[in-house]
């Protein structure tokens, strides 16, 4: 009974910690408070015709009226009764209800991925706490983003299958939770998430095969391989029917291009520009190390009492600084940093230079390609050649999302140099030589960047000063203030402010590069009070997960904190004045043009009309055609064509308006002339 117990322990203690942590962080779900997020915002308006249909008739309609003029439902929201693996884990997944159980779960597949790999039980709740509070979590999940977290939940356990069928000592058991976690994968239904996982377990195969040729064990490679293929033929055959469905559906989108685009929009794939216009900086991947290295997220202003507020007090303009964005990045919005934490990226490298070359190498080299296929754009050499080369890579866009392996790399390393502490496999003299190491090289960036930041990077202070002498010279034309343009005091006040935005975006960073320096110092601590034999392992597990939460959870506060919960009530959908008034008109079959929102990234509207508009990452391409030549320019016309009988624009009091349009052709016409 005492072995029983000591053996369940580890895993009673982690599922009761990574529950108790997202309980307390996700609390006033668990008051009946909401958790606004765009995305889901969306998907219930886009939906709304599906279960309006499947309530009435117990069955799926195959299209929807309601968004972009029509479009095929099943991309949308559909139900697969041969999907029999997914349906079975949905009781599971609703344990804990999401939010929590977004964060409750990635932690726990973290934690089991390790328990695949042979990692000590109390070793994997570090760095599943490192990987499931890890800041990208919360940014997705507070947009919404619920298919992409939900593959990031199954990659960890699938990636455990596929170690335990390459190298365990039970193929046939790591080929059958292969198959499981792969299957469940596919069906969170985000292939690009997929694919990035994927192209790291690639790299493991690989890695494997190298080392199966030099010790002439290729039979035995060849055997595991096999077992490999098998699992995944089964994960890709049970969820057969959405993946037929997608696959024929994609050609006709806009992830297979345009056919009256010229270049790389008419090669079967997106448009390379817009695929890489989400490419992260070279620059911003500092962000890994120092959250607020390139001034947060795109809607964080500056301080109302800060260095650009008192350069614009000279000037009357003091609460202007509140309206000035302290992201510096090159991203057209960003909802913040991927902030992997100091402490883990510290245990990472402190494994890359303890663990041995087979574990080690695969994995370093799955983290730089995936962080050079995030630089998109910036690194266009590497990203051309998988643009052309990839099967199904020129479908993809937000390049930037490849980083979420490197999310998975660095715990997964810091979980091996914590296994090699605790195996004492180590000699002290190699420990300490990987300690200092690992320490001075993450905790002396940290210290050069708080100390010299500024002597590396401007802080945006060129394009900030051209973009306010700019303003500043709208302003002074529109108010007819030629003397301050005469004058020069566009320049004068561009100047000023641009480098006091600097000033306080450096300010930013340096003050997370000190906080950063500390959380190494502290994990880094640790780990020497242990190589001293003043702690044992317990006590160091213990010390490494305080510090994950302390480096980890303030972050994360920044993004969602118990403020951004709202009440169910301030989050039901309810119709203004001008909805009531277009649907009070029973006239079938016309459309609605909602400009109080951005029409075509927005599904709002269709939550109660037909829309022209609406909000899906792969429209029909022939429809996005539509969009890019005629309907973002209101044309009349194509306005009538779609039958659109009512505008929504914003009327007295900035309150939605509805306009009848008396010119809309109907649902059929006849046509009298071709031009």
């Amino acid at each position: 009974m005492t072995t029983l117990f000591r053996k369940f322990l580890p895993a009673a203690v982690a599922v009761l910690l990574f529950f108790t942590l997202a309980a307390l962080y996700f609390a006033p779900q668990f008051g009946g408070d909401v958790l606004p997020q765009h995305d889901v915002r969306q998907y219930e308006g886009a939906s709304r015709e599906i279960h309006r249909t499947r309530e009435a008739y117990g069955e799926d309609p195959q299209w929807i009226g309601s968004m972009f003029g029509g479009m095929p439902a099943y991309l949308v929201d559909v139900r697969y009764p041969a999907q029999l693996v997914k349906d079975a884990a949905v009781p599971l997944t609703r344990a804990v209800p999401i939010p929590a159980g977004l964060i409750f779960f990635a932690m726990c597949a973290f934690w089991v991925m390790l328990r695949m790999m042979k990692i000590d039980p109390w070793v994997g709740i570090v760095p599943s706490l490192a990987y499931g509070l890890s800041t990208y979590f919360l940014l997705i999940i507070g947009a919404g983003h619920l298919t992409k977290m939900w593959a990031l939940v199954y990659a960890p356990p699938m990636m455990g299958g596929i170690w335990m069928t390459l190298r365990g000592g039970r193929p046939g058991w790591g080929g059958a939770l292969t198959a499981l976690f792969a299957s469940l994968e596919i069906g969170a239904n985000h292939p690009q998430i997929t694919y990035y996982f994927l192209l790291a377990a690639a790299l493991f195969w690989l890695s494997e095969g190298i080392v199966a040729l030099r010790e002439k064990l290729l039979k035995p490679f060849a055997k595991r391989t096999a077992v490999l293929a098998a699992a995944g033929l089964l994960a890709l055959g049970s969820n057969f029917a959405p993946l037929w469905y997608t696959a024929q559906h994609a050609k006709d989108t806009t992830r297979s291009g345009s056919e009256l685009a010229a270049g790389d929009a008419g090669s079967g794939g997106l448009d390379l520009a817009y695929a890489t216009a989400w490419s992260y900086g070279r620059a911003e991947s500092w962000n890994l190390l120092i959250p607020d290295f390139m001034g947060s997220d795109s809607a964080r202003a500056f301080s109302e009492d800060g260095p650009v507020a008192a350069a614009l007090t000279p000037y009357g303009m003091a609460q202007a600084a509140q309206q000035l964005p302290a992201y510096w990045g090159e991203q057209p919005y960003t909802g913040g940093p991927t902030y992997l934490g100091a402490a883990a990226l510290f245990l990472a490298l402190l494994g890359a230079l303890l663990v041995g070359g087979r574990d080690r190498w695969w994995i370093v080299a799955a983290s730089l390609v995936m962080l050079l296929l995030a630089w998109g754009h910036h690194f266009m050499g590497l990203t051309e050649l998988a643009y052309k080369y990839l099967p199904g890579y020129n479908k993809f866009r937000t390049v930037s999302m490849a980083l979420v392996v490197v999310q998975w790399t660095v715990p997964l390393l810091a979980a091996l140099a914590l296994q090699r502490l605790w195996c004492a496999e180590l000699p002290a003299a190699r420990l300490r030589r990987a300690l200092a190491w690992a320490a001075g090289v993450t905790g002396g960036l940290c210290l050069l960047l708080a100390v010299a930041g500024s002597a590396f990077f401007d802080f945006g202070r060129a394009e900030s000063t051209g973009m306010m002498t700019e303003q500043f010279r709208q302003l002074f034309e529109a108010n007819n203030m030629q003397d301050y343009l005469q004058r020069g005091m566009d320049a004068e006040m561009g100047i000023a402010t641009g480098n006091a935005m600097a000033a306080e975006r450096a300010s930013m960073m340096q003050a997370d590069a000190w906080r950063s320096l500390l959380m190494i110092l502290l994990a880094a601590g640790g780990v020497a009070l242990f190589a001293l034999r003043r702690i044992n392992k317990y006590v160091l597990t213990a010390l490494l997960a305080a510090v994950m939460l302390l480096d980890l959870v303030p972050v994360d506060l920044r993004f969602i904190s118990h403020d951004n919960f709202i009440s169910a009530r301030q989050h039901q959908v309810t119709a203004t004045a001008a909805d009531k008034a277009i649907m009070a008109d029973k006239e079938p079959g016309f459309r609605v043009f909602n400009l109080t929102v951005s029409p075509f990234q927005d599904a709002t509207t269709s939550y109660f009309h037909r829309s022209v508009g609406g909000y899906h990452g792969a429209k029909l391409a022939r429809y996005q055609d539509l969009i890019d030549r005629y309907l973002s320019y209101r044309n009349d016309a194509v306005l009538d064509m779609l039958n659109t009988r009512y505008l929504i624009v914003p009327g007295d009091g900035g309150q939605p308006e509805a306009v009848l349009r008396p010119t809309a052709n109907g649902a059929a016409w006849f046509v009298d002339t071709i031009a």
